[in-house]
């Protein structure tokens, strides 16, 4: 499954590509990070073709208008949203995104994510859509 990796800073985007990549349950779902650097281009490749999870690390308004976008085309995607504002935390979770965590990108902070993803996927019975 692609994962989209969303952030303006190539460092960042490597950190949780890094992370993403040396998750444990990795090879059993086969991720891939697909970066992209704005949010104009997340948006066009989102309605073309909607990814089973997303990880936000724009600044928090940006992510909470992907995030609302990403809630209105595909119910079963999943949104992990990294930000600098706690108080972004309870807008994420009316979006449904499966984690908020606050800046920096931490290895444990992904692996969190993709366990919560992983879970929702399984207990919707969605998962077999994205494989």
């Amino acid at each position: 499954m692609v994962i989209a990796v969303c952030s303006k800073k190539e460092t960042e985007y490597q950190e949780i590509a890094d992370a993403v990549m040396s998750y444990p349950e990795r090879e059993q779902y086969i991720m891939v990070p697909q970066w992209f650097s704005s949010a104009e281009e997340y948006r066009k490749s989102q309605l073309k073709h909607p990814f089973v999870i997303t990880i936000f690390a724009f600044d928090d308004i940006e992510n909470q208008e992907l995030s609302i976008l990403v809630h209105r085309t595909s119910e079963e995607s999943q949104i992990v949203w990294i930000g600098k504002d706690e108080r972004f935390g309870v807008a994420s979770y009316r979006v449904r995104a499966a984690n908020f965590f606050l800046k920096p990108v931490t290895k444990e902070g992904i692996w969190n994510s993709l366990n919560r993803c992983i879970k929702r996927l399984k207990e919707e019975q969605t998962i077999g859509q994205f494989l």
